[in-house]
């Protein structure tokens, strides 16, 4: 096995083991922006992804008042249990409430994404 396949085999049994208590189904709500011609407007296609999450508080560390407060919450999701991108324009569904993505960021292995949320 390669080192990818073995760091994410390793978080995903972590997510299966030592993080049991902090995994969540979590339903990333991807939003597509489209142009119908055929009426001169444009649209949004929403699409609803079910993956699972270690759902948590934000470090402080990366709380800089503005685009990350003390109150967002932050995702951890494996790249490889997503099959699409997040982008800002999305959303996280948890536990009935939304959250509006302010920060993603891929970790430097690309196993991971950390994504952070404000309940909206």
């Amino acid at each position: 096995m390669g080192l990818y396949q073995d760091i994410d085999q390793a978080i995903k049994q972590a997510f299966d083991t030592d993080l049991f208590d902090a995994v969540k189904t979590v339903e990333l709500v991807l939003v597509t922006q489209n142009y119908d011609p055929a009426n001169d407007t444009p649209n949004e296609a929403i699409t609803k992804v079910s993956t699972r999450a270690v759902v948590g508080t934000v470090d402080n560390s990366m709380v800089d008042g503005e685009v990350v407060q003390l109150h967002d919450t932050e995702f951890t999701i494996l790249q490889s249990e997503l099959a699409a991108t997040p982008k800002l324009a999305d959303a996280i569904e948890v536990d009935g409430i939304s959250f509006s993505l302010n920060t993603i960021i891929a970790d430097p292995a690309d196993v991971t994404w950390t994504i952070i949320g404000r309940a909206v």
